[in-house]
């Protein structure tokens, strides 16, 4: 039992300590800055005309109030290069968590030049910068201000002397270490471990009923108890970090695990001290100091029978859940398989991934501008499905015409060639469309509502062809428009190349309504959308290489905003991976689970044997089989796990043809469990009673 129970609290550590690890591969220092700072957006720089100026600004409100100001920038992301994180700190109060990576006050006082933090993702590095460095870059931006009092006394002293304006922001991308997805597991697993825990401590009634012969009295018993549990803890404690220490050798080559052996530690003080406190008041619980019912080896059935019940009930549920979970991986993993040949057509594109820093009007419109001249410098294949259902029922009178539209480019229709009337692939020159014009390509289907549609899409056109576009620039009466509608057979599909939809429906689309989109026939609100949304996938090839991908970027000045530019292929692979990992952690916590409940069950069996084992033994002396001797028991447990599992039908989502064979394949195991139990410990119980026990 000391074994289950060691196995039992290091599995525990090792789920709790699991968000602290991502939290370090994927977001180390914005994870600091989110628990410790006080974090704001700045929307507009007031009165601040340059970089330098903004610089000196922050660095008087630093020296004033002792503060530290930073933000944060990203480089770009490629594969032959590591995601850069550039800090732009000002104030010499540098907070304790950046000693460990050797910035202080002391070295930044001492240098002019750039400090490199290795982080703990081998993937990704850190450069120290001071603010004068956020030259050519938006001030626009997220800012963290240590200690976290300071921060509205920073935006109090930015608006009275500046007229900076500030919006309090959420949108930066960052892992928390929350455990709110955690917390089922982690109670049912501290559950389980109390359970277990009461086990031992009734296991060693008539060790105790001894030692109190030899004269321990009822003090020393309960102090040697409560050392060795305390001792078991420290043992799993040890284990963890030498396990810790050696993967993040070879994961990392050991980079950052001081930080992380820090943050570890921290947290899981807490946690040790809960489990103490728990043990220790079930100690006290399930202690008897009574040598006389210790001696025959009586315990109190009825109190752990229903601890035993009330958690195998628990376990069940988790059961189908993870199974559920096992399920939904499969199927998604098998989803992209199916829809693999699909998306190897454009497996060397690229698409974009930007942060944005600010929600401000002024800078929203730069990018927007800037990321509309990206689109249009470069070539490459447009798939814009707006998440269109392929279960829908397009109905004139009431729908959106454009929430049953698809927006490509003349490249789409290469790579998913449509039919026109005629069975002939649609070829279309997009030098040929005019830059008010607007082809839409209609299933044959709909050419009984032909002037609906056309007036439809004329008066979405003619807003969406000169949304942003001033009429000062180009005046409402000449704002005209052509929309011509091509028709074309039915039951043709879209693959729309959504690296982020798993299910097929969504991304196979049937006979939607598809305009061609052009370098000139949009406004360019449009292109920015596209490029920001990953909707452009750009080609790489001689002639347009990645360097020139990041080129055009820098050109554009959207790099800055950028983090990565990944390919189709890449996108994918991760995602396979992803589903591979839930997959196998389920399958993991799936194994754990089983395991919890087949102890139980041996439990179980063994409570009822104890509490009826004279009869028990009468029964098999006057030749009782041994279906009439545990049947009872082993039916009872059987018939209420069939209940529960035919109440969980109705809880979770899980359909007969799942639901069925799960509950068949767990019972017959655990009757087999059960039943093996019976006669192991009637064995045992014979030779007993026999002795006289």
């Amino acid at each position: 039992m000391k074994r289950i129970l060691f196995i039992f609290t290091l599995a525990l550590v090792l789920f709790i300590q699991s968000p602290l690890f991502l939290q370090y591969n994927e977001s180390e220092l914005e994870g600091f800055f989110n628990d410790n700072c006080s974090y704001m957006d700045i929307k507009s720089t007031g009165d601040i005309g340059s970089v330098k100026e903004f610089s000196k600004a922050v660095k008087d409100f630093s020296e004033k109030e002792n503060a530290f100001v930073s933000t944060l920038g990203y480089d770009t992301q490629t594969k032959n290069k590591k995601e850069t994180t550039h800090l732009y700190i000002s104030g010499s109060n540098v907070p304790s968590f950046f000693n460990r990576y050797g910035i202080t006050s002391e070295a930044l006082n001492n240098t002019d030049e750039n400090i490199n933090v290795s982080l703990f993702n081998p993937n990704k590095t850190c450069v120290v910068n001071s603010f004068e460095e956020l030259e050519n870059k938006s001030l626009s931006r997220t800012y963290y201000v240590y200690p976290e009092q300071a921060g509205s006394k920073f935006k109090q002293y930015m608006t009275e002397n500046y007229n900076v304006d500030f919006f309090t922001s959420d949108e930066l991308i960052y892992i928390h270490s929350d455990y709110i997805e955690q917390l089922p597991g982690i109670a049912l697993m501290i559950v389980a471990l109390l359970v277990f825990f009461s086990f031992w401590v009734v296991s060693q009634y008539q060790a105790n009923a001894v030692k109190k012969l030899l004269g321990y009295s009822d003090i020393n018993i309960l102090k040697k108890l409560f050392i060795n549990y305390i001792l078991s803890n420290l043992l799993v404690l040890v284990t963890f970090f030498v396990l810790q220490f050696f993967v993040c050798g070879i994961y990392n080559k050991w980079s950052g695990y001081k930080n992380l052996l820090f943050d570890s530690i921290r947290l899981t003080i807490p946690l040790f001290i809960i489990l103490i406190i728990a043990e220790t008041i079930f100690m006290f619980l399930f202690y008897n100091a009574e040598i006389k019912y210790a001696l025959k080896g009586r315990r109190p059935f009825t109190l752990l029978n229903s601890f035993a019940a009330i958690l195998k009930c628990i376990t069940i549920f988790f059961l189908c859940s993870s199974i559920i979970t096992i399920g939904t991986g499969i199927n998604q993993t098998s989803s992209i398989l199916k829809q693999q040949d699909d998306f190897e057509k454009i497996s060397n594109c690229h698409f974009t991934e930007f942060r944005l820093t600010s929600g401000e009007s002024e800078y929203l419109n730069e990018f927007e501008k800037n990321s509309s001249a990206f689109y249009l410098s470069l070539d490459g294949i447009l798939m814009d499905n707006r998440d269109i259902s392929m279960n829908r029922d397009y109905d004139q009178a009431t729908d959106d015409i454009t929430l049953e539209t698809v927006f490509i480019n003349s490249d789409y229709l290469e790579i998913n060639p449509i039919l026109d009337e005629s069975g002939q692939k649609i070829q279309i020159d997009e030098n040929e469309i005019k830059d008010n014009e607007l082809i839409v390509l209609v299933p044959e289907k709909f050419k009984n509502q032909k002037e609906e549609l056309y007036k439809s899409f004329e008066e979405w056109y003619q807003f969406a062809r000169y949304v942003t576009v001033p009429t000062t620039e180009i005046p409402e009466t000449e704002r005209n428009v052509t929309v011509k509608l091509v028709f074309v057979q039915d039951n043709q599909t879209y693959f729309a190349f959504d690296t982020d939809v798993i299910e097929l429906e969504y991304n196979y689309i049937s006979d939607p309504f598809a305009a061609i989109v052009t370098k000139n026939n949009m406004d360019k609100s449009y292109y920015s959308n596209y490029v920001c949304n990953s909707k452009f996938y750009i080609y790489e090839n001689e002639e347009q290489t990645l360097e020139t991908i990041l080129e055009t970027a820098d050109k554009t000045n959207i790099i800055t905003d950028m983090v990565n530019v990944p390919t189709v292929h890449s996108a994918i692979d991760n995602t396979m991976k992803q589903c591979r990992t839930e997959i196998v952690m389920s399958i993991t916590f799936l194994l754990l689970i089983i395991f919890i409940v087949e102890l139980i069950s041996t439990y179980i069996i063994k409570n009822y044997m104890e509490q009826n084992r004279k009869t028990i033994f009468v029964k098999k002396m006057l030749g009782y089989s041994v279906f009439n001797t545990f049947g009872k028991i082993i039916l009872v447990v059987t018939l209420i796990q069939t209940v529960l599992f035919l109440v969980l039908k109705f809880v979770l989502p899980m359909p007969w043809n799942s639901i069925i064979p799960i509950s068949i394949c767990f019972l017959l195991i655990d009757f087999i469990v059960m039943l093996i139990t019976s006669l192991a410990y009637q064995k045992n119980l014979t030779k007993n009673v026999l002795k006289g026990e």
